[in-house]
């Protein structure tokens, strides 16, 4: 085994304000040459402690003999095992140190592996091309912080998982209830609207997400029928609240393809709006691009209906399927959503912004409003801005709240966003 067990810096003034001054990093580089001038590097930048190995395998020993390792520099094109491995199971093994990517490959790949990365839960500051500057290196790790995923409502344990029964039982008893996030215009920032997202009170496990429930309900047609009318429900007992505040919200509900592709399930999903008293004007469905394919006599029909009677139709996750282009031909859909995916890596990937660039093109000639979800940076939100997206939703606006919190949020300043139509 060739890494070092610690390579103590000579006494030494570190630069001055340097990001790197007492933190203990590791550098993990297949090459000899390059993995020197990287510990020199961050040795002169004023690191307190810096490890070294030659791939993955190395490395993973070296942070399990090194103690608390604060940053960990890696390559990925490595012998016995490569980056994408080590940060897997760096991740797998527990160590949380911050990750920054530094190789010569594509820019796609660098960014797809950064994504994996943050997906493991890592905190990942950036990714370098080489040959790696301090310039660089410092610039990466003084910028602000990208939001990460937020944890959000729990799921319960194995031992714990709902049943069929359970879900039944909890909407019998109202605790289904919903988080909205707002969506705000690019040009002025105004407040337009709101996604529902459901969440579950549960008596025993707490707040649950949909992942906890949502598989199961998906596998009974009339317990996510149920479901659906239940969120509806709640939608319109909110949107009414606003309304008497002076608050006029277009929200955004996700439609089941299970629930779809039943007959005549617009017909209950129409007759319950009006029992609620929910306008067709009010609500936008949002529809996956899977959702056409199952029973697509059943599902065109419930679609047709509901646009035919004056409720926006919206195609969510668009740019990961395969159906894309044949469903909006198919689909008399009013509004289509950018997928995160694809925005979380604007402006920093080509192929995205370029992707994104024609999306927002193509619906605008096809006179569809826009929707960019997933928006958790700066940076992200002017590049969409100058590309002509026309509404945003994401953790860099607002994060799911209750809905007893939207009024509040609507009278926030949001002159920070505003500001950046003169950037």
């Amino acid at each position: 085994m060739t890494f070092l067990s610690g390579h103590e810096p000579e006494p030494r003034s570190p630069q001055s304000g340097s990001s790197l001054a007492g933190l203990n990093v590791l550098v993990v580089e297949d090459s000899g040459v390059q993995r020197a001038h990287a510990v020199s590097l961050v040795t002169e930048m004023g690191a307190a402690q810096v490890l070294e190995a030659s791939d993955g395998i190395e490395g993973l020993a070296a942070l399990a003999e090194g103690g608390g390792i604060d940053l960990v520099l890696s390559d990925l094109d490595m012998p016995r095992m490569d980056g994408i491995a080590f940060i897997g199971e760096l991740a797998a093994r527990g160590f949380r140190p911050k990750v920054i990517i530094i190789s010569s490959q594509e820019a796609e790949v660098l960014q797809s592996v950064r994504m994996m990365a943050e997906t493991y839960g890592l905190s990942v500051p950036g990714v370098i091309p080489k040959p790696l500057t301090s310039l660089v290196l410092e610039k990466v790790l003084s910028a602000p912080p990208r939001l990460a995923p937020a944890l959000g409502p729990s799921a319960p344990s194995a031992r714990q998982e709902v049943t069929p029964g359970e879900i039944r039982r909890g909407l019998e008893a109202k605790e289904f209830h919903c988080f909205f996030q707002p969506q705000v215009t690019f040009q002025g920032a105004l407040f337009r609207g709101v996604e529902a997202l459901a969440r579950w009170r549960h008596p025993v496990f707490g707040l649950l997400g949909p992942a906890a429930f949502l598989p199961q309900a998906e596998a009974d047609e009339e317990l996510m029928s149920g479901l659906t009318l239940a969120i509806l429900e709640r939608v319109a007992e909110h949107w009414r609240i606003w309304k008497r505040r002076g608050l006029s919200l277009d929200v955004s509900v996700n439609l089941s393809a299970r629930s779809l592709g039943i007959q005549g399930f617009s017909d209950h999903l129409m007759d319950a709006a009006n029992r609620f008293e929910l306008p067709p004007r009010a609500l936008i469905f949002e529809v996956t691009e899977s959702a056409s394919t199952t029973h697509l006599g059943h599902t065109l029909a419930n679609l047709a209906r509901l646009r035919m009677r004056g409720y926006r139709l919206s195609i969510d996750d668009f740019g990961t399927g395969f159906a894309t282009f044949e469903q909006l031909e198919r689909i008399p859909f009013t509004e289509l959503k950018i997928d995160q995916s694809i925005i979380r890596l604007l402006p920093m990937a080509e192929r995205q912004m370029f992707m994104t660039r024609r999306i927002v093109q193509m619906a605008q000639d096809l006179k569809l409003s826009v929707v960019a979800e997933g928006i958790e940076t700066l940076a992200s939100w002017n590049a969409l801005r100058h590309l002509g997206c026309k509404l945003g939703q994401g953790y860099f606006i607002a994060r799911p709240m209750p809905a007893e919190q939207v009024a509040g949020w609507a009278k926030q300043d949001r002159s920070h966003l505003r500001g950046q139509e003169l950037s």
